[in-house]
């Protein structure tokens, strides 16, 4: 079967949507279910969107996913889920996030009982271990993305086709993705993460260490920061890893006095090539499972 074009994945993501008498979209506020979302309006459908809020969110990602939803007259129910109340999920296995979608899905499943529950999964997303997408399987979550063949590239594309804003938006993780797999999670960890990494990238932005919009965009509108995250690699074990090299050293002074100021003194800033998957190429050399935190 030859490979469809943009304009074919395009048309077949508007007929399954189109087929849908509503849709309701886990809505993290990513560029993928904001796309997703976005579509669904733009073609007129009944569409509700959900988005979660909890201690492995950041706080400005639900403050972006809200306000997001609020200039584009997406109706929005934010919903609070705690998955440090599994003890399953609060043990931080490799099997994490499996069971976290299964604690979220079943609960916006029964919050959704108006429409086709949809998520942002799309072909992107099937590289690598992802045992996140069996739990999506098992509760019959629809991903319309995915169906209609369309990988993160051809979202990009589209969304910048059709106008969306911030087609370049970087993906952003829960903050469980910043624990080293048997490193168990707690609210203050979690609170201590998202606020340090909060200064750190308004320090990013503030220093130029980010890729500039069109036209020299304010980086809140157009610019995306430099990939980083701030990680436990044990317990009292922490490394803040960034996708930028030559860092000078006004810039790694700031990055050091702001981990101190926010509880993480003595940690280490690391350039890395690639952010994503950290943890899970440390597993590879101790079994032969490919991930990707």
């Amino acid at each position: 079967m030859p490979d469809l074009s943009l304009h074919e994945k395009e048309e077949k993501l508007y007929a399954l949507l189109r087929a849908m008498e509503s849709v309701s979209v886990a809505f993290s506020g990513g560029l993928d279910s904001r796309f997703l979302s976005y579509t669904c309006l733009r073609l007129g459908l009944k569409v509700r969107a959900f988005h979660v809020t909890g201690p492995h969110i950041p706080a400005r990602e639900s403050a972006w996913a809200e306000a997001w939803a609020g200039r584009n007259r997406l109706p929005l129910t934010l919903l609070a889920i705690d998955p440090l109340q599994s003890e399953i999920i609060a043990a931080n296995t490799p099997e994490r996030c499996y069971h976290c979608k299964n604690t979220v899905f079943k609960t916006l499943k029964k919050e959704a009982r108006e429409g086709t529950l949809c998520d942002g999964t799309n072909t992107s997303d099937s590289e690598g271990y992802r045992p996140g997408l069996r739990a999506l399987q098992e509760l019959g979550i629809v991903s319309p993305l995915a169906l209609a063949g369309l990988s993160k590239p051809d979202i990009r594309a589209l969304a910048r086709k059709t106008g969306m804003d911030r087609p370049e938006q970087l993906a952003q993780p829960c903050l469980f993705t910043r624990f080293n797999y048997g490193v168990s999670p707690t609210c203050e960890t979690l609170r201590a993460i998202d606020l340090a990494e909060g200064d750190i990238e308004d320090a990013l932005h503030r220093h130029g260490v980010f890729q500039a919009g069109p036209g020299g965009a304010a980086p809140s509108e157009q610019a995306e920061s430099v990939p980083f995250r701030l990680r436990f690699e044990g317990e009292n074990k922490t490394v803040l890893h960034i996708a930028a090299s030559g860092l000078d050293g006004e810039v790694r002074r700031d990055l050091q006095r702001l981990l101190q100021k926010n509880g993480f003194p003595a940690t280490p800033i690391v350039p890395v090539e690639k952010i994503s998957g950290y943890f899970d190429r440390l597993r590879q050399h101790h079994a032969p499972v490919r991930c990707n935190t």
